[in-house]
């Protein structure tokens, strides 16, 4: 169980048990370079984007926003920046009942 408030340097976990890392599943859809740039909102294409790597027969989205991912490993007390950007979508999969996250590649390539 992990106790949340608004920076990330207080998301501590309640067990005692070590952490590990999950590898990290980001689904590229646009350009994801150096001086590629990520908006602040959704646009249509970008929703467009989102929902061609969440399938609709078997899942529906709860919610999407635009987020960075960060990682507090391999020490717990440290957030580190991972170089993950894009659209963070919660989904409901109808068919397992169940909730998960994915991030989708929504940047745009810099000319």
């Amino acid at each position: 169980m992990l106790h949340h408030s608004r920076s990330p340097q207080s998301l501590e976990a309640s067990s005692s048990q070590p952490r590990t890392a999950a590898p990290a599943t980001v689904a590229r859809a646009g350009c994801s370079l150096p001086g590629a740039s990520m908006p602040s909102i959704l646009n249509e294409e970008d929703k467009d984007t989102v929902k061609r790597f969440v399938p609709k027969q078997s899942n529906k989205i709860q919610a999407v926003a635009v987020a960075k991912l960060y990682v507090a490993y391999p020490d717990p007390a440290k957030w580190t920046y991972t170089g993950l950007q894009g659209a963070i979508v919660l989904a409901n999969d109808l068919v397992g009942n169940t909730y998960w996250l994915k991030m989708v590649d929504i940047s745009v390539c810099a000319s």
